[in-house]
């Protein structure tokens, strides 16, 4: 608690105690793991699909890129030739969070796309999409449910 904190009662203290260690099992190193393998597999689905974080497709290659992919052995599908951009490293997790990124023989590649810098258009598959939000909203909803229902049991019998 901060040092201008005042607290006029006993049972404020042991409130806010409560929803803080509430916070802490909610928020724990394994969770921040299951939100961001959530997050991961969005990437990879994205990247998959063509469609990145967004609902519309990625803007077309130009035809002489496709031609260029072909000619390597590639497919002509945006932001997929090797596949490297798809195998992401594995997560960091602290008890702060967890970080996501790219291969790092990717990560300028990477950047140029998910901005959309020089000639390259904007083709954005490394953000957190509103789909994958929703799960993560869903996840923690339930989570926050079940801790409640355990830290604030209410007796059968009046």
């Amino acid at each position: 608690m901060s040092k201008g904190t005042r607290l006029t009662h006993k049972g404020e203290v042991e409130w806010h105690k409560r929803i803080r260690d509430i916070s802490k099992k909610v928020f724990n190193e394994k969770f921040h793991g299951i939100l961001a393998q959530v997050i991961v597999k969005d990437v990879k689905e994205g990247l998959n699909t063509g469609k990145g974080t967004g609902t519309t497709a990625f803007k077309r290659l130009r035809l002489s890129t496709v031609k260029q992919k072909k000619k390597k052995g590639h497919t002509s599908k945006p932001l997929i030739a090797t596949g490297t951009m798809r195998k992401l490293p594995p997560v960091k997790i602290t008890s702060k969070g967890a970080e996501i990124a790219v291969a790092k023989s990717r990560s300028s590649i990477a950047m140029y796309h998910n901005e959309g810098m020089g000639n390259n258009p904007k083709r954005e598959f490394f953000t957190i999409s509103k789909r994958a939000l929703r799960k993560i909203q869903r996840a923690v909803n339930k989570k926050m449910v079940h801790i409640l229902r355990e830290s604030f049991k209410v007796p059968n019998e009046l």
